[in-house]
């Protein structure tokens, strides 16, 4: 063996065998980490549709959808990632030459298309790593701040990762040079970049170029290995984790809904929880093996940073920070998780203080506030303040909109928006702290059934204000036969005047079809959207669980199919249609401008004229959140402003990057008191383009919009309409046939006086969900007390603590499992007499989270929770109208500034954590 080749081998094997005992004890390591999560409660429900997601990981791996959305860099980073799997035959082909200074790869290894590629793709990472350089330079943190998008990321180790993929690059051309320039290079004149450099060295003589190619070959394989090491100690780990992630995502239609609480991987059971049961995320350890991998995930690119409506307003939230908060604390919390250190003693617990919240206007990053080694990692809770030391700001936390645009633009498919909610769970149904506004929309959902408290009566008023038919369940009508879909008008359609324009404009239109409909009036009970994504698992369950029941007396008997509701609200539509199967619920739900498109197609509506004649000028389109992004419908409405005689003109961010109106996370109902108003900086984008309309197709940016449009003071030059008001201006009215008041209740009349006598039929049971499909939360109090008196709203039974409700004295018959109580809670709910509970009250005969099991007579139900892919295809809105529903938050949108839901509150820091709620990692 040569002296060469003798070196090469000896000081090549020896680095590679270094290196790898480095790199394997990390991997067991990471891998430890992220299975060490709680399991999820439906492991086949991230492991199933192998064949979709296979496919799926193709087209965001191999494919870079996600990235190529963003041209320049996306096209950078493609070439780069296949730059490094064709690349990945030359380290290969390096190896072998450890051995024998002529090896080429069996078969291809002297393909001329081969060391094409090699030397296109290794030109092309070349370029991509100049680009990358120009991209954070012209966004450099330091010199844009908050405006850059790599604003909190660890820029030192990204230029360092830049550093190293030119190293790989230079030390390959180095050594492809000297190799041709030996006549070692298995390739011909095709390999363009390796000749080109071999044509450079030659003159310097074989001999010479030996040493060099020696040199270069040890100096690119250790360039690889050196880079591993980085790679698994930094945030590049996304190399390795990005395909897993990818995999085992979920698989919903858009975004889809909100996961079930799930606790140490079963389903939370509300009538029975267990007594160790945690109630979303409190701590780091409460998280999912895919919450983990979520974590270690990031790339820390700030896409999502960039898009999120809540930091382009000057609010402490960003996604990514969030993520990159809770993955470091994984990591520093990891020793003690293993038990491989303990935590902090009594003497130890004040020693470490932080850094201070003062360095910026907003706490953006939690984290910092506790040395990544301190022991105090052990113990320092998720969320809280400064003086609590939480890894997560509460004024982060509350700030989100949950508008999906982080979800949709992340690049390796973190869930962002599911880990935000689980923390906010935890919040308020254990610790009940939470933004004081939020007691008195609680308040209204718990009496009343509506975010504003109005009397479920004022539900059937904008009915009296049409003059044709509009049939009511339990008044005019007892049964669902004969009739095409129930128009679920919804709290904001029925109760807001600015969302009853919308709600009589779609009744119009649908009678003017000849679709027959009708509606429940006051048999509508809040869908629970607002209170579910603000965190009130508990309260969502319970309007829920009594939608369902009316939905299911409803359509007894009706096939699934023929389950058809249509929704104003896109809330409405989220809920109803993606999240009430998780309760026993399963309906054909559409969204007024799906119906609306299908009917004006079919030529049933037929616009005469133009909305130009009596609105003339620009026409713009403001995206809802949750009909778009969530639910993927963006065609249906922008053709209806096309039908509707009138021409479209976009804003800059529309369709998947549409800029949310700020309503929506349950942020209708709380005051922005940190930055500016998103509906503002959504409203200023529209005004650009000096429209004389913006539509849209939700009531809560309608009302956004319209109050942002009134800050604006151009009221009287702007419209704020719903599409479907555009749709019905283009329609010839008095050449509309409309049915008479009372039709409906007279057919039925007469259908009952001519029908023969029959045996009277036993009351068909509630339908529940298939045990597949259904959450241990299926049975929620509301649903136990539906034998009892009629109750105002929801009738939350006596003992039960509202959220925010002050506590109590205890009885001494029911132990609960929170030895220390927390303090009273915002003033905004009456207090009333209550068992002592922490978080939220179970309603009575329901066994508390962490109480004793009390003696009772019949057996717990056990039922099992699903995803949104576990339900049965039957269960499954067709996919030509991707059904979705939500309407708690479409309660919520109407003004709040109008009709404000809680009593005056003396000015609230930050985001107004509920007076006298005790502070985040403190104690009662």
């Amino acid at each position: 063996m040569e002296t060469q080749t003798l070196i090469r081998l000896t000081i090549g094997l020896a680095m590679t065998a270094v290196v790898a005992v480095f790199a394997l004890k990390r991997i067991l390591y990471l891998t430890k980490l992220i299975s060490s999560g709680q399991p999820t409660a439906d492991e086949r429900g991230r492991k199933n549709h192998l064949g979709e997601r296979i496919a799926n990981q193709a087209r965001e791996v191999f494919g870079q959808t996600r990235l190529l959305r963003w041209s320049i860099p996306g096209i950078a980073h493609f070439f780069t990632m296949w730059g490094f799997f064709v690349l990945a035959t030359v380290y290969l082909e390096a190896y072998g030459v450890l051995f024998d200074p002529k090896f080429h790869l069996p078969f291809v290894g002297r393909w001329a298309i081969l060391g094409f590629l090699q030397d296109f793709f290794a030109v092309a990472v070349l370029l991509g790593v100049i680009t990358f350089a120009i991209i954070r330079l012209r966004s450099e943190p330091k010199e844009y701040g908050r405006s850059s998008r790599f604003y909190g990321s660890h820029t030192g180790g990204a230029w360092l990762i830049l550093v190293m993929i030119f190293n790989v690059i230079w030390t390959y051309a180095l050594f492809r040079g000297a190799a041709v320039a030996t006549g070692n290079l298995p390739y011909d004149k095709a390999a363009f970049f390796s000749h080109a450099m071999g044509s450079l060295l030659s003159p310097l003589g074989v001999h010479t170029n030996e040493i060099i190619e020696t040199v270069a070959l040890l100096l690119h394989i250790g360039v690889m290995l050196v880079f591993l090491l980085i790679v698994l100690h930094s945030k590049h780990l996304h190399i390795g984790l990005a395909p897993l992630n990818v995999t085992f995502k979920r698989l919903p239609n858009a975004l889809g809904p909100l996961l079930p609480i799930e606790s140490k991987g079963t389903y939370v059971d509300f009538e029975d929880p267990a007594e160790d049961a945690v109630l979303g995320r409190g701590k780091i350890e409460d998280f999912t093996w895919k919450g983990y991998l979520d974590l270690t995930t990031c790339t820390e690119c700030g896409r999502c940073q960039s898009q999120c409506p809540a930091w382009n307003t000057g609010k402490p939230l960003s996604p990514k920070l969030i993520i990159m908060d809770l993955r470091d604390h994984l990591f520093a919390k990891a020793p003690y998780i293993f038990g491989t250190q303990n935590g902090p003693s009594d003497t130890e617990g004040g020693l470490e203080l932080t850094h201070s919240d003062d360095e910026h206007h907003v706490p953006e990053s939690g984290f910092g506030r506790v040395p990544a080694d301190s022991p105090l990692q052990a113990t320092r809770p998720l969320v809280g303040d400064a003086a609590a030391l939480g890894v997560i700001d509460p004024d982060v936390l509350w700030s989100c909109t949950t508008c999906g645009a982080c979800v949709e633009q992340c690049p390796v498919d973190i869930e962002h928006i599911d880990h935000i909610v689980d923390m906010r769970r935890y919040q308020v149904m254990m610790e009940s702290e939470f933004p004081s506004e939020l007691a008195g929309l609680y308040k209204n959902l718990e009496n009343k059934g509506n975010p504003w408290g109005q009397n479920a009566k004022e539900r059937l008023t904008w009915i009296d204000e049409v003059n044709f038919d509009v049939p009511v369940y339990g008044k005019d009508v007892d049964s669902f036969a004969g009739f095409e879909y129930l128009f679920w008008v919804g709290c904001a359609g029925s109760l807001d005047d600015r969302a009853k324009k919308t709600t009589k404009a779609v009744a119009e239109l649908l009678s003017a079809a000849g679709v027959k409909f009708l509606v429940l009036g006051d048999g509508e009970t809040c869908t629970g959207d607002s209170a579910r994504r603000s965190g009130n698992e508990f309260l969502f369950q319970q309007l829920a669980s009594q939608n369902v029941e009316t939905l299911n007396d409803l359509f007894s008997g009706v096939e699934r199919v023929d389950r058809k509701v249509v929704v104003t609200c896109p809330h409405c539509f989220n809920t109803l249609g993606r999240e009430y199967p998780q309760v026993g619920g399963s309906y054909t739900v559409l969204h007024h401008t799906q119906l609306l498109n299908r009917l004006v197609r079919d030529k049933k509506l037929v616009p005469v004229e133009s909305v130009s004649g009596g609105q003339a000028g620009t026409i713009t389109y403001h995206d809802p959140c949750y009909l778009g992004r969530h639910n993927q419908v963006y065609d249906a409405p922008r053709e209806l402003v096309g039908a509707s005689g009138a021409t479209l003109t976009e804003m800059p961010r529309h369709a998947e990057t549409g800029f949310c109106c700020g309503a929506g996370g349950a942020r209708m109902w709380m005051e922005e008191h940190l930055g500016s108003r998103v509906n503002h900086n959504r409203v200023d984008e529209a005004l650009t383009l000096d429209p004389a309309t913006i539509a849209t197709g939700c009531p809560f940016c309608r009302v956004m919009l319209s109050d942002g449009v009134g800050d604006r003071g151009k009221s009287e030059q702007v419209d704020v309409v719903d599409v479907a008001q555009l749709l019905l201006g283009s329609l010839d009215r008095n050449a509309l046939t409309l049915p008479e008041k009372g039709t409906a209740a007279k057919l039925a009349a007469a259908t009952v006086k001519d029908a023969p006598p029959a045996e009277p039929a036993a009351p068909e049971p509630v339908a529940a969900a298939p045990a597949a499909t259904a959450p241990a939360a299926t049975v929620a109090p509301a649903a136990q007390t539906a034998q009892t008196a009629p109750a105002k709203g929801l009738g939350i039974a006596a003992g039960a603590k509202r959220p925010g409700a002050k506590k109590a004295t205890p009885p001494a018959a029911e132990p609960t499992a929170t030895a220390a109580p927390a303090a009273p809670a915002a003033p905004a709910a009456p207090a009333a007499p209550a068992a002592p509970a922490k978080g939220l009250g179970i309603a009575p005969g329901a066994r508390r989270p962490g109480a004793k099991k009390a003696p009772s007579t019949a057996a717990p139900t056990q039922p099992a929770g699903p995803t949104e892919e576990s339900a049965p295809p039957a269960e499954s809105p067709p996919p030509a109208e991707p059904t979705a529903a939500t309407e708690a938050t479409e309660a919520a949108s109407e003004p709040a500034a109008e009709t404000p839901a809680t009593p005056t509150t003396p000015p609230a820091k930050g985001l107004g954590i509920a007076q006298g709620a005790r502070p985040p990692g403190k104690r009662g």
